[in-house]
């Protein structure tokens, strides 16, 4: 054949020719389209997921500050158990709060001097006050801690005092029991605790007899919260003989509804790359069909059939690969900037939108798993999609082509 001494990377050139041709007319304006939609399609995609990826993290964060990891009832102490920072007393009940003729609900909860220092987090969630002041021992009034929302929204100040509701059984019923606090300080975390979770000395529990009211018992605090499961086996056959919850119990569904969001707008998005690759399907034949005299001459000339089909392949994966690489590029270079492209959106609407929201900022977090997910998915799609037109084109009848 002509061809058979010629370079093995003719194929590359053939295919780069064919992608920088000026002569290409609405062929090459269509894979440009093609080009763009499957660049915008990844970059989508990997902003979403990673926005996603960040709120969920902000969530987990959020809420784990406060709630306890693993809770142990029946028991006043446990031994050392691996991944497990500490144990402290813990108390949990309920309790209503009384201000200017408003009453909300509350949940109480119980804290020793031990649960600030293996949960440095929960300090650092401070507004106003100090924390370290509910266990103070020259304290001359019950001191409590409230969310700082919760504060505001009942006109309440750092040393005012405060009223909750307990409910004291009785041989014949329920019966009240009105007990002030002082507001030694305030907290907020962004999450469902600040309008609804009080926290106050653990050793008042039992000096108000209020273990009627709630459930005392030992908080847990592990490592890696996120990993609890792992730790669930080991956990329960060390405290066998006591009643052991996980905040998965309590929180599980909340985050597994989240996962499932994740996965739907995944294959939502995912969509948007679908159609790009369709796209690029148009773009192929388009080429194919502006290119069969080119493929005929060069079929009569000797060159072989398979080297056509690796041309046309090669041409197609560069517009599919750049389009790809361009999107994953933008994609991450946004999310790792997300506040201040958030910044120009607001400016153009003329308006914030997470106003009303327990965020400040939207968290991003870009995770490789995702990443490679993405790029695989989109060659996959694309790859799929190059493959029946470059078969076309390798199998033309140079006959019919050059009759044409």
């Amino acid at each position: 054949m002509i061809w058979s001494g010629a370079s093995r990377y003719w194929s590359l050139w053939i295919a780069l020719r064919f992608l920088v041709s000026r002569r290409r007319g609405y062929a090459g304006f269509i894979n440009w389209v093609s080009f763009i939609g499957l660049a915008l399609g990844v970059l989508i995609l990997t902003v979403v997921v990673s926005v996603m990826n960040g709120f969920n993290g902000e969530l987990n964060t959020r809420l784990l500050t406060f709630a306890p990891h693993a809770t142990v009832l029946g028991r006043d102490g446990v031994a050392p158990i691996e991944g497990v920072l500490g144990a402290t007393r813990h108390f949990r009940g309920e309790a209503m709060i009384l201000r200017g003729g408003a009453v909300n609900p509350l949940v109480i909860v119980g804290v020793e001097s031990k649960t600030l220092d293996v949960l440095p987090g929960i300090v650092a969630t401070t507004v106003a006050g100090d924390m370290r002041h509910l266990f103070d021992p020259a304290a001359t009034a019950r001191p409590i801690v409230l969310g700082a929302p919760l504060a505001r929204s009942l006109a309440l100040y750092v040393g005012d005092s405060v009223t909750l509701v307990f409910s004291a059984p009785r041989p014949l019923g329920i019966e009240p029991r009105f007990l002030r606090f002082e507001l030694v300080a305030t907290f907020e975390v962004g999450a469902e605790p600040d309008q609804t979770m009080a926290l106050f000395p653990v050793d008042l529990v039992g000096e108000l007899g209020l273990e009627a009211g709630g459930v005392l018992g030992l908080r847990l605090t592990v490592e890696e919260p996120l990993a609890i499961e792992d730790l669930r086996d080991g956990i329960e056959a060390t405290l066998e003989g006591g009643s052991v919850t996980f905040w998965t119990d309590e929180y599980g569904s909340l985050f597994r509804a989240i996962l499932i969001e994740k996965v739907i707008m995944f294959v939502l998005l995912g969509l948007i790359v679908a159609i790009a690759a369709f796209n690029v399907v148009a773009a192929q034949m388009m080429l194919v069909n502006d290119k069969r005299r080119d493929v005929a001459i060069l079929i009569t000339m000797g060159v072989d059939r398979r080297a056509l089909l690796r041309a046309f392949l090669l041409q197609g994966s560069l517009v599919s690969g750049l389009g790809v690489l361009v999107g994953l590029l933008g994609g991450i270079l946004i999310a790792m900037n997300a506040d201040a492209v958030l910044s120009v959106i607001e400016g153009a609407l003329g308006a914030s939108i997470i106003d009303g929201t327990y965020f400040a900022s939207i968290p991003s977090e870009i995770r490789w798993q995702d990443l490679v997910t993405i790029v695989l998915l989109s060659i996959a799609l694309t790859g799929i999609a190059i493959v029946r037109p470059a078969r076309r084109a390798a199998g033309a009848n140079p006959a019919e082509s050059l009759h044409l």
